[in-house]
């Protein structure tokens, strides 16, 4: 939508963060809705002034709350859309679908598929037929080559690089730098050039 009355459900200098892009991006006014213990408290406040908004974002960083989040709100069935919040300076060469994502300044996205509520942030980027599953967290400078496959709620450590068609599992956390050169299951701490399994 890109206008009216945005809620952004966050706390911190996140949350004002993706408050200042959606007032660069075309929203009016955004309104910040402080959930600092994760229990969708906030999302009750929404609801109470859901006829003066427009739409939401879950501004919140944590891959599991986010997701927790989302379930609470498709819950409470709130008549305001999700929206996705992509900086200006974002480079995405065709259209994609990633509703409640945040695609963040300077990342590339190469006719890649992005999840829900996904934070693609600074300068990652995501090339051709690589998929960003729901709730993953690509980190600053990161790069997914072609083919790749990043599952639920993983997170992406900030400069790491994931080889072509490699596939890594929904939970697993890729260490800041790493160089991921093989596929890994779920639930894992990998890390390292080349990464391995740490746990």
């Amino acid at each position: 939508m890109s206008s009216g009355h945005l809620a952004v459900v966050g706390n911190g200098s996140y949350g004002q963060f993706l408050a200042d892009i959606a007032l660069q991006i075309g929203w009016d006014k955004v309104s910040i809705f402080d959930d600092n213990s994760g229990s969708g408290c906030a999302l009750s406040d929404i609801r109470l002034r859901e006829s003066d908004l427009d739409g939401f974002f879950l501004g919140v960083g944590n891959n599991a709350a986010r997701s927790k989040l989302l379930a609470r709100a498709k819950d409470m069935k709130l008549s305001i859309e999700l929206e996705t919040i992509v900086h200006p300076a974002a480079i995405i060469n065709v259209s994609i679908s990633c509703p409640g994502s945040f695609i963040g300044p300077g990342a590339i996205l190469n006719s890649s598929e992005v999840g829900e509520c996904c934070i693609i942030n600074s300068g990652a980027v995501i090339e051709h037929h690589a998929k960003v599953s729901d709730f993953a967290h690509v980190s600053p400078g990161s790069i997914i080559l072609g083919g790749s496959k990043i599952g639920s709620r993983c997170w992406v450590g900030a400069g790491s690089i994931v080889r072509e068609e490699i596939e890594i599992g929904d939970d697993t956390i890729v260490g800041a730098g790493s160089v991921v050169l093989e596929s890994f299951g779920p639930n894992l701490l990998i890390c390292g050039a080349p990464a391995r399994n740490i746990q």
